[in-house]
């Protein structure tokens, strides 16, 4: 028998954001970029195949960088049902959304953990994990925010979101 699937959504031209800052960690082999923000916040970036000016960043570099947000796939009360429909959605890459323009998709992350604090006019979630409260980014889809209204602090909660993918590179002067 078929496991349920969640329906996952698509990226869009609305989840394409531009942001500028300085380089202050970056992973070659794994494709990962930390920049602190001109905004001063530090945001961690996966860096799409083929990027150009990656290979070649130093600690320090000012850049404009062009990615899609995160973006909220599930959202829901933790049940058997949810976790069946989490578990191919992590272990299947084919799953997980299309970055437009791109041959590429997303990769996808997830908490499960009991809510700690439930911000519906923020439209976030705190998660507590395994001794660690994550908090969760902004519920951006309809149906997202619609299960996040249900939660209290105390229920079990399963998460899952698309990671922040830079596709575009530029220096700055």
């Amino acid at each position: 028998m078929p496991r349920p699937r969640a329906q996952v959504p698509p990226l869009t031209a609305a989840d394409l954001q531009f942001d500028r800052g300085t380089v202050i960690a970056f992973d070659i082999e794994s494709r990962a970029m930390v920049v602190e923000t001109v905004d001063g916040g530090d945001l961690a970036y996966q860096v799409l195949d083929g990027v150009q000016g990656f290979s070649s960043l130093k600690v320090g570099d000012k850049i404009e960088v062009r990615f899609y947000r995160i973006v909220d796939v599930l959202v829901a009360k933790t049940s058997p049902q949810v976790r069946n429909q989490v578990r191919p959605l992590l272990q299947d890459a084919n799953l997980a959304p299309d970055i437009p323009g791109t041959k590429f998709k997303t990769r996808l992350w997830g908490a499960t953990g009991m809510a700690t604090r439930v911000d519906v006019a923020g439209r976030r979630i705190d998660v507590a994990q395994g001794g660690v409260i994550y908090r969760a980014p902004t519920i951006r889809t309809d149906v997202g925010f619609a299960a996040l209204k249900t939660f209290k602090p105390g229920d079990m909660v399963t998460l899952l979101f698309t990671e922040r993918t830079a596709v575009e590179l530029k220096p700055m002067p």
